[in-house]
């Protein structure tokens, strides 16, 4: 009796612990769709990391994140249009006042702490892939190689890019990311390189 009363309970433990898991993933999932629908749109500039035979792009938000145990980061609206965070070094577009949003910052799957878009564009990795030996690097494709850069040649830097994001109650979702002004689903090769506009803009 006893063994059948801890099978039991075991059976029980167990339907409770999936129970969870599903509710949890139902969650999320639900949580995506909401933020899809009825977040309010960003824009955040970023800097191209990678991009992989898939086009699964990495990047990294150009307005620095400083987690010091706040979980949630204040977001402003500068004159461009684009959003900075309350710690950018970009206040002379800030306006100043309360933050017109608020983002999380401890969600490990969300932006920014998540920072990847899945573009499906296989052609942003097969137009650059015979240019470097690092091919996916996008530092490389866009300043050159330090191993073959000519040093009298003009001194180059990525195109603008940015990232869209669907912000709800402080949850952020990336929607969508456009370098020189083009989404890069639709991009037959990766945009090339632009003048720097100067040795320090190069190396920045």
């Amino acid at each position: 009796m006893k063994k059948k009363l801890s099978i039991a309970a075991l059976f029980c433990v167990i339907a409770l612990q999936l129970a969870a898991v599903t509710g949890f993933i139902a969650y999320f999932l639900q949580l995506d769709r909401v933020i899809l629908e009825k977040g309010v749109e960003l824009r955040f500039r970023v800097t191209l990391i990678s991009v992989d035979e898939d086009g699964v792009i990495t990047f990294r938000p150009e307005d620095y994140w400083y987690y010091d145990g706040q979980v949630e980061q204040p977001v402003y609206i500068g004159n461009d249009g684009f959003a900075y965070s309350s710690y950018s070094k970009a206040h002379d577009i800030i306006a100043s006042g309360d933050p017109d949003y608020y983002i999380r910052v401890d969600l490990p799957n969300a932006f920014p702490q998540s920072a990847t878009y899945d573009s499906g564009n296989a052609a942003l990795y097969e137009g650059q892939s015979g240019r470097y030996g690092h091919a996916k690097y996008l530092e490389e494709y866009y300043r050159g190689s330090p191993y073959d850069r000519d040093e009298n040649a003009p001194e180059t830097r990525q195109p603008e890019a940015y990232v869209t994001v669907a912000l709800y109650r402080g949850h952020a979702e990336v929607t969508g990311l456009y370098i020189a002004g083009a989404d890069a689903r639709t991009l037959s090769a990766l945009p090339e390189p632009v003048p720097a506009e100067d040795p320090t803009d190069a190396a920045s």
